[in-house]
């Protein structure tokens, strides 16, 4: 069966031609890795697309899913989004896919819905929707990452996006409301999903450990390893605004100016400045 492309699967860019080359490689190889199915619904691809099409090209034969919403939940369109979180894309190109998303789902509040599926704020999306109207040309600049969708609002001189409703206002891990300058930062779920690529690498160890090739892994000092990684990745995520005020030219100890501390940062912030702060 020939299966066409989800419109929101298409939202996303094409895989690089190495990272395609390595994939075909690898299927050449090994064949086609059922862990990771290609996920359809409806004649059309939700998520594996460039899985499918390696496949092809390598002459083995691709394993399908069907999706239904009792096994992945959602929607079609926010599950492609959350399948998609993985890719290696800019805040502002998620921002655009947000954008497209925003229309595809049902339902109220569909821009914030779609902001907190992609990772971003609805503030970018918003941007995202005015760029893409006013220049579709510079909305292509966007989502190649050649210009940041800020910027790109600029250039186009956007309206302001509409005042945030309390849903949508974005708060660090204190409660505290994340300013506007830092609100794409607080949303980015890429450190996230690094944790979950550990611990992926981690299965993959285990699974081939019970082969030949992997007879000399050492599983416990792997899990020992990543979950140290997995700490260190953490301990670097945003997880407060700074409590402290920022003096002009003399720069803050506590976050180097980068306005933001981790949590280990936080715990070292005296009580009285961290009551003060709220």
């Amino acid at each position: 069966m020939i299966y066409s492309i989800h419109p929101a699967c298409a939202l996303y860019p094409d895989m690089l031609e190495g990272e395609f080359y390595e994939l075909l490689t690898s299927m050449q190889t090994h064949g086609f890795d059922s862990r990771f199915p290609v996920i359809v619904h409806g004649g059309m691809i939700l998520d594996g697309r460039h899985r499918e099409k390696a496949a092809r090209a390598a002459g083995v034969e691709a394993v399908y899913h069907e999706w239904s919403p009792e096994t992945e939940g959602d929607d079609p369109a926010s599950f492609i989004a959350r399948a998609n979180c993985r890719r290696s894309l800019t805040p502002s190109q998620r921002a655009m896919v947000a954008q497209k998303l925003a229309a595809m789902l049902k339902g109220d509040k569909a821009v914030e819905r779609a902001a907190k599926v992609v990772g971003v704020s609805p503030r970018a999306v918003y941007q995202a929707q005015a760029v893409q109207k006013a220049s579709p040309e510079i909305a292509e600049q966007v989502r190649a990452g050649k210009t940041t969708v800020s910027a790109a609002a600029r250039k186009v001189k956007s309206p302001p996006p509409p005042p945030p409703d309390e849903d949508q206002v974005i708060e660090d891990q204190t409660g505290r409301v994340v300013p506007e300058s830092l609100e794409q930062l607080f949303c980015d779920g890429r450190l996230s999903h690094l944790c979950t690529k550990l611990t992926q690498a981690e299965s993959d160890a285990k699974d081939l450990a019970v082969q030949k090739i992997g007879v000399r892994l050492n599983l416990q000092a792997i899990h020992a390893e990543i979950l140290s990684a997995k700490r260190l990745v953490a301990n670097a995520a945003p997880f407060a605004v700074c409590p402290y005020p920022h003096v002009p030219n003399q720069k803050c100890k506590a976050c180097d100016d980068h306005g933001w501390l981790t949590e280990l940062a936080w715990k070292a912030v005296p009580t009285e400045i961290k009551g003060a702060a709220k």
